[in-house]
């Protein structure tokens, strides 16, 4: 799933998940539901609403590096979100028996709406046992249970928290005591657009990716701007007008993302794999030729459209290929 958008309520996370994906900083606060902040967050959904379209703005929710049942008026934000768009949003807690009454109350409000499946992130394997002794299997039948508590069951991405943990006992020379992948890393990351914050009034254009260095969160931030009442639309227009790249330049690096094989299976095939899923361009002038210049060293698009030149491909059949494997999401675009 890629969502368009998600809405943090709080600054910060009380339950402090070991694996944390996006490496939650301490709980600080929730947002005051004060009269200005309702506002605000009505004229969000409104404006994601205009935007993406209802349909798509469904597939919006209420947290990210932060626990939804942390906020005490959770369930305000939740019929807001309803009453704008016709949809109940997903909800996903580690903090099921903590609040097993609200949970109880919130399933028992959903069962005859337009909703998603509910999710516990069950951090103890106690969690399971107590979860289904309490709740009825009627309550349960749309409640997606994640044994977070098992490395095996459930791998974790190694970003966030756990590259941390990773990185570190590798440094020290210590066993690291779950399954890792510091090159491949995945990501927690599904979102592709906005990631908003409701105490500081933060917006973030966001793309998940792998984690490295750069990105240790597992998403790139595309660009970042400060809400104000009245001017939400306006906000997210210059931002999609802005952060977003339309064209590629003659100076852009072209480089493939990590891990992907370039190949050509035929004169006029371009084959990328990873993870044994093949993607096939078809009707690729000199494909051989073209793969060579994607798998060496890195290069400039002026400098491929010069090699391709060479082997009298035309720039503008250079250029016409290179944007079908952009579209594909195949170059790495992090690279500055």
């Amino acid at each position: 799933m890629h969502a368009p958008f998600t809405i943090e309520l709080t600054q910060g996370c009380t339950v402090g998940c070991w694996f944390c994906g996006v490496d939650a900083e301490n709980f600080q606060k929730p947002v005051e539901l004060s009269e200005a902040k309702k506002e605000l967050f009505e004229e969000i959904i409104d404006s994601f609403k205009t935007i993406a379209g209802e349909e798509a703005a469904q597939h919006g929710f209420l947290y990210w590096a932060t626990d939804p049942l942390d906020h005490p008026e959770y369930e305000w934000f939740l019929r807001s979100f309803y009453k704008k768009l016709k949809y109940w949003p997903q909800t996903t807690t580690a903090q099921g028996m903590k609040h097993a009454e609200r949970l109880k109350k919130l399933f028992a409000d959903t069962k005859d709406l337009n909703s998603f499946v509910q999710r516990f992130s069950m951090i103890k394997k106690k969690d399971l046992k107590d979860i289904r002794e309490y709740f009825t299997p009627e309550e349960l039948f749309l409640c997606e249970q994640i044994a977070q508590y098992d490395n095996e069951i459930s791998p974790k991405a190694t970003a966030g928290r756990t590259r941390k943990i990773a990185m570190k006992k590798e440094k020290e020379g210590k066993k690291v005591g779950f399954r890792y992948n510091l090159e491949e890393t995945g990501s927690i990351a599904c979102v592709s657009g906005f990631l908003l914050n409701m105490v500081d009034q933060s917006i973030k254009l966001i793309t998940p990716c792998l984690a490295t260095d750069q990105w240790p969160l597992g998403y790139r931030i595309l660009g970042q701007e400060v809400l104000e009442n009245g001017k939400v639309n306006e906000t997210i227009s210059k931002l999609l007008e802005n952060s977003i790249k339309a064209n590629l330049n003659p100076s852009d690096v072209i480089k493939i993302q990590r891990g992907i094989e370039v190949t050509a299976p035929e004169e006029t095939k371009l084959a990328f794999t990873k993870y044994g899923h093949t993607v096939l361009l078809h009707n690729i002038a000199k494909a051989s030729e073209v793969a060579e210049a994607l798998r060496g060293k890195e290069k400039t698009l002026i400098e491929i459209c010069g090699i391709m030149s060479d082997n009298d491909v035309s720039n503008i059949d250079t250029m016409i290929m290179l944007y079908k494997i952009r579209e594909l999401g195949i170059l790495d675009e992090s690279v500055d």
